[in-house]
């Protein structure tokens, strides 16, 4: 009977012994099935920011090599401005600049995103982080950069401007001195109405006899009627042709007069080049 109570009482502890074994490992097996559920979701979490992080980083060198290619045409259009100083080139310079600054700061706020997320994720990871430090540098730099351009091209513009203002007052001096090598003078009018106006003079002679009508020799703009040598191909004369006498010299192969019906005379210049290197014309009607 001892025997059979003995039997039944190390039989109970046994059975305690097991239950309490049972417990520790179904609570070890609830821990490993939370750690793996933890060590899950931390693994989809960095496999979701690498590919975030890889998106990122592509889009930011694409950015820069957009921004390359701008910077290669502002070197262009800056020398193109330089010896052109053609508005449409100014244009092209500020759009790319314009575009670049897009680019800057799309690459700026993805990189500022990222360190967000690099931070948030726990992950401490060395290269990616200096990675992302390395490209943010970058990105200084280019702006850097592109203040630096901006105030080249500032400094082309007033250039340009300089040159553009010289080159306007050469037009205008060459305009000016056009109009004054293509102006030229003509009086009509008989002896006694030129002398008066100090157009021509009497020379030689004996108590007034034999005297010669020649030109004077400081003839006066006021006196004369100015003309573009351009735009005067004839002169009507009032008067017949025999009456008509050419006072100052012109090739006579560059012009005719012409007898027209109520006594009138034409002067037609056949060829002004010759004709206008005496730039005064001046034209004595006899009676």
């Amino acid at each position: 009977m001892k025997y059979a109570l003995g039997l039944l009482a190390l039989l109970v502890l046994a059975g305690c012994a097991d239950k309490e074994k049972i417990a520790q490992l179904q609570e070890q097996n609830t821990q490993l099935a939370t750690d793996y559920d933890q060590l899950r979701q931390e693994s989809s979490a960095k496999d979701e920011f690498i590919r975030d992080y890889t998106s990122t980083i592509n889009q930011v060198y694409e950015n820069l090599e957009k921004i390359r290619e701008r910077e290669g045409y502002i070197v262009s259009f800056s020398q193109d401005l330089e010896t052109k100083g053609d508005v449409a080139v100014k244009e092209k310079i500020l759009s790319n600049i314009s575009s670049i600054d897009a680019y800057l700061q799309k690459s700026k706020k993805n990189l500022r995103d990222l360190q967000g997320k690099l931070k948030a994720s726990q992950l401490k990871t060395a290269e990616l982080e200096k990675m992302v430090e390395s490209l943010n540098q970058t990105v200084q730099q280019k702006e850097q950069h592109i203040a630096e351009l901006r105030q080249q091209v500032e400094q082309l513009n007033i250039k340009v401007a300089q040159v553009e203002e010289q080159l306007l007052q050469k037009e205008e001096m060459l305009e000016v001195q056009g109009q004054r090598l293509n102006t030229v003078f003509y009086v009509i009018g008989t002896e006694d109405e030129l002398e008066e106006k100090g157009i021509v003079e009497k020379t030689g002679g004996f108590l007034g006899i034999g005297k010669t009508t020649r030109l004077a020799d400081n003839l006066q703009a006021e006196n004369f009627t100015r003309a573009n040598a351009a735009s005067v191909g004839s002169i009507p004369i009032y008067r017949r042709i025999d009456k008509v006498n050419i006072l100052s010299p012109h090739p006579a192969e560059s012009y005719h007069l012409l007898e027209r019906e109520g006594d009138e005379t034409l002067l037609e210049i056949v060829k002004p080049d010759e004709f206008w290197k005496m730039k005064h014309l001046v034209i004595l009607c006899k009676g």
